[in-house]
């Protein structure tokens, strides 16, 4: 349930029902993140939306000079990687785990195949 709640939060099912919520939960996959794991490369073709349920991750990328730039971070709730899920365009940036994090993984194909058989669920969107 507590899963459920946070994904009522995000923007992308914020309009879903609780039924659809739980089916997108149904398909989303764990993930675990050790503090300095990098979660997403830039430049990365994966079209995997994370939603972050522990833990704090920060986006950053490197200056023309190679010098580290922290843009972000987000902790429980956050959200990174719906543009490249939705349009299938590449990264542009790099995000990282700065503490223990576990993420719930949203594949596009699965959202495209679980939108087709919930089209109330896709209007929302």
């Amino acid at each position: 349930m507590e899963d459920i709640d946070t994904l009522k939060k995000i923007s992308l099912f914020q309009n879903m029902d609780d039924q659809e919520i739980a089916g997108v939960r149904g398909i989303m996959k764990e993930n675990f993140f050790a503090p300095g794991q990098v979660i997403i490369h830039e430049n990365d073709d994966s079209m995997d939306f994370h939603v972050l349920m522990s833990g704090k991750v920060e986006f950053y990328t490197s200056d023309a000079m190679g010098t580290e730039l922290i843009l972000d971070q987000v902790g429980v709730g956050g959200h990174f990687g719906e543009l490249s899920m939705l349009t299938g365009e590449p990264r542009i940036i790099r995000v990282r785990a700065t503490e223990p994090a576990k993420t719930l993984t949203l594949n596009r194909q699965q959202f495209h195949d679980f939108l087709m058989g919930h089209p109330h669920a896709g209007l929302m969107c």
